[in-house]
Protein backbone atom coordinates (compact mmCIF):
# COMPACT_ATOMS: atom_id res chain seq x y z
CA UNK A 1 0.00 0.00 0.00
CA UNK A 2 1.15 3.56 -0.62
CA UNK A 3 0.62 6.61 1.54
CA UNK A 4 -0.98 9.83 0.34
CA UNK A 5 2.48 11.18 -0.40
CA UNK A 6 3.56 8.08 -2.32
CA UNK A 7 5.65 6.45 0.41
CA UNK A 8 5.50 2.69 0.92
CA UNK A 9 3.37 1.35 3.76
CA UNK A 10 3.10 -2.14 5.20
CA UNK A 11 -0.32 -3.37 6.27
CA UNK A 12 -0.31 -5.89 9.13
CA UNK A 13 -3.45 -6.93 11.03
CA UNK A 14 -5.30 -3.82 9.71
CA UNK A 15 -2.59 -1.51 11.11
CA UNK A 16 -0.42 0.57 8.80
CA UNK A 17 3.35 0.73 9.32
CA UNK A 18 5.67 3.32 7.77
CA UNK A 19 9.39 3.06 7.15
CA UNK A 20 11.11 4.56 10.18
CA UNK A 21 14.87 4.03 9.87
CA UNK A 22 17.49 1.69 8.47
CA UNK A 23 19.35 -0.45 10.98
CA UNK A 24 22.55 -2.46 10.49
CA UNK A 25 22.86 -5.62 8.39
CA UNK A 26 20.14 -4.63 5.86
CA UNK A 27 17.46 -4.49 8.55
CA UNK A 28 14.72 -1.85 8.46
CA UNK A 29 12.59 -0.58 11.30
CA UNK A 30 8.94 0.06 10.46
CA UNK A 31 6.82 2.04 12.92
CA UNK A 32 3.06 2.47 13.25
CA UNK A 33 1.72 5.41 11.23
CA UNK A 34 0.10 6.80 14.38
CA UNK A 35 2.88 9.01 15.76
CA UNK A 36 1.78 8.42 19.38
CA UNK A 37 1.88 4.64 19.04
CA UNK A 38 4.98 2.72 20.11
CA UNK A 39 4.40 -0.39 17.96
CA UNK A 40 7.11 -1.30 15.47
CA UNK A 41 8.58 -4.25 13.59
CA UNK A 42 11.87 -5.09 11.94
CA UNK A 43 12.11 -6.33 8.35
CA UNK A 44 14.94 -7.33 6.10
CA UNK A 45 15.51 -5.37 2.91
CA UNK A 46 13.91 -8.27 1.00
CA UNK A 47 10.65 -7.83 2.93
CA UNK A 48 10.89 -10.78 5.34
CA UNK A 49 9.79 -9.98 8.89
CA UNK A 50 12.66 -10.49 11.32
CA UNK A 51 11.19 -9.30 14.61
CA UNK A 52 7.52 -8.48 15.16
CA UNK A 53 7.33 -8.93 18.92
CA UNK A 54 6.43 -5.24 19.38
CA UNK A 55 4.12 -5.05 16.36
CA UNK A 56 0.99 -5.85 18.36
CA UNK A 57 1.55 -3.28 21.12
CA UNK A 58 -0.73 -0.60 19.70
CA UNK A 59 -2.38 1.93 21.99
CA UNK A 60 -5.23 2.62 19.53
CA UNK A 61 -7.82 0.77 17.49
CA UNK A 62 -7.16 -0.11 13.84
CA UNK A 63 -8.92 2.01 11.23
CA UNK A 64 -12.15 0.53 9.86
CA UNK A 65 -11.70 -1.62 6.72
CA UNK A 66 -13.82 0.83 4.71
CA UNK A 67 -11.36 3.64 5.45
CA UNK A 68 -8.38 1.52 4.41
CA UNK A 69 -10.13 0.55 1.18
CA UNK A 70 -10.96 4.19 0.36
CA UNK A 71 -7.36 5.21 1.03
CA UNK A 72 -6.12 2.40 -1.20
CA UNK A 73 -8.43 3.48 -4.05
CA UNK A 74 -7.65 7.18 -3.65
CA UNK A 75 -3.88 6.69 -3.55
CA UNK A 76 -4.02 4.35 -6.54
CA UNK A 77 -5.96 6.96 -8.51
CA UNK A 78 -3.41 9.64 -7.62
CA UNK A 79 -0.56 7.51 -8.96
CA UNK A 80 -2.46 6.69 -12.15
CA UNK A 81 -3.37 10.37 -12.61
CA UNK A 82 0.31 11.19 -13.09
CA UNK A 83 1.00 8.19 -15.32
CA UNK A 84 -1.54 9.26 -17.96
CA UNK A 85 -2.49 12.94 -17.63
CA UNK A 86 -4.72 12.88 -20.72
CA UNK A 87 -7.15 10.24 -19.41
CA UNK A 88 -10.45 11.50 -18.03
CA UNK A 89 -10.88 11.15 -14.26
CA UNK A 90 -14.29 9.51 -14.65
CA UNK A 91 -12.78 6.79 -16.84
CA UNK A 92 -9.95 6.19 -14.36
CA UNK A 93 -12.39 6.01 -11.44
CA UNK A 94 -14.70 3.59 -13.26
CA UNK A 95 -11.82 1.23 -14.04
CA UNK A 96 -10.41 1.43 -10.50
CA UNK A 97 -13.81 0.80 -8.90
CA UNK A 98 -14.43 -2.17 -11.20
CA UNK A 99 -11.23 -3.77 -9.88
CA UNK A 100 -12.09 -3.20 -6.22
CA UNK A 101 -15.25 -3.81 -4.28
CA UNK A 102 -15.87 -1.24 -1.61
CA UNK A 103 -18.67 0.48 0.23
CA UNK A 104 -18.71 4.10 -0.96
CA UNK A 105 -20.60 7.04 0.42
CA UNK A 106 -22.04 9.97 -1.52
CA UNK A 107 -18.95 12.15 -1.04
CA UNK A 108 -16.35 9.59 -2.10
CA UNK A 109 -16.57 9.98 -5.89
CA UNK A 110 -16.29 13.80 -5.85
CA UNK A 111 -13.43 13.48 -3.36
CA UNK A 112 -11.64 11.01 -5.64
CA UNK A 113 -12.12 13.36 -8.61
CA UNK A 114 -10.79 16.34 -6.64
CA UNK A 115 -7.74 14.38 -5.52
CA UNK A 116 -6.96 13.47 -9.15
CA UNK A 117 -7.19 17.11 -10.27
CA UNK A 118 -5.16 18.26 -7.25
CA UNK A 119 -2.42 15.74 -8.03
CA UNK A 120 -2.27 16.77 -11.69
CA UNK A 121 -2.20 20.45 -10.76
CA UNK A 122 1.13 19.92 -8.99
CA UNK A 123 2.70 18.77 -12.27
CA UNK A 124 1.38 21.51 -14.54
CA UNK A 125 3.16 24.87 -14.59
CA UNK A 126 1.24 27.71 -12.96
CA UNK A 127 -0.72 30.15 -15.11
CA UNK A 128 1.13 33.41 -15.77
CA UNK A 129 -0.25 36.31 -13.71
CA UNK A 130 1.42 39.18 -15.52
CA UNK A 131 2.23 39.99 -19.11
CA UNK A 132 5.96 39.69 -18.37
CA UNK A 133 5.46 36.14 -17.04
CA UNK A 134 3.52 35.28 -20.20
CA UNK A 135 6.35 36.48 -22.44
CA UNK A 136 8.95 34.63 -20.38
CA UNK A 137 6.88 31.43 -20.59
CA UNK A 138 6.40 31.78 -24.34
CA UNK A 139 10.19 32.13 -24.81
CA UNK A 140 10.75 28.95 -22.81
CA UNK A 141 8.13 27.06 -24.82
CA UNK A 142 9.63 28.21 -28.15
CA UNK A 143 13.01 26.74 -27.14
CA UNK A 144 11.46 23.39 -26.23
Amino acid sequence: MSSEKGKNLVLRDDFKFRFHEPLGNDVQRWACTDKKCKAFMKRSSTGCIIDDSKADEHNHEPPPPEVLQKQRVSNGLKRKALDDVSERPSKMMARELDETSTMLTGNDLPNFRKSIYRQRREVYPPFPKTLAELHALSKILKRA
